[in-house]
């Protein structure tokens, strides 16, 4: 009997943890496009098809699941950037190499969210070197900005 109850607490934990990372990936995509503030555990649960108290489950409180968004995220950052990047020469290539890998991230996540051609082609124009300092100065800019001189 105590074996078929630990199988059974095994697999339940396993579908919790895969429910949690489902919602969780939903909730990164809600953010992207509507930034944390606009992620509410309703419209997670309409998207999942569950209840607010399912999805409640599983953070506790919309605080912890922005948290946990953004712990997702990092983790993210830090697979596809920062540790591809260490294995480079370091120094200038290290820096070139994490930079590239950055703007082709931010590349993807703008084409994901929004609909802004202008700062797509600054953008694809600041993988280069040589424009990096024209691209730090237009991603100051503010976000309805869509001229770029790169």
């Amino acid at each position: 009997m105590a074996s078929t109850v630990t199988n059974t607490t095994q697999k339940f934990m396993r579908k919790g943890e895969l429910t949690r990372a489902a919602i969780l990936d939903v909730a990164l995509d809600l953010a992207s496009r509507d930034g944390l503030e606009g992620l509410t555990i309703g419209l997670l649960a309409d998207k999942m098809n569950m209840s607010k108290s399912g999805v409640f489950a599983h953070f506790g409180s919309r605080e912890d699941l922005q948290i946990e968004v953004l712990k997702l995220y990092h983790h993210h950052f830090e697979q596809e950037v920062f540790y591809p990047s260490m294995k480079e020469v370091r120094g200038l290539p290290r820096l070139e190499s994490m930079f590239a890998r950055w703007i082709k991230r931010v590349t993807i996540e703008i084409a994901s969210a929004w609909s802004w051609p202008g700062r797509m082609r600054c953008i694809a124009a600041c993988a280069k070197p040589s424009s990096w300092a024209i691209c730090a100065t237009t991603s100051i800019r503010s976000r309805s900005s869509t001229r770029c001189t790169a």
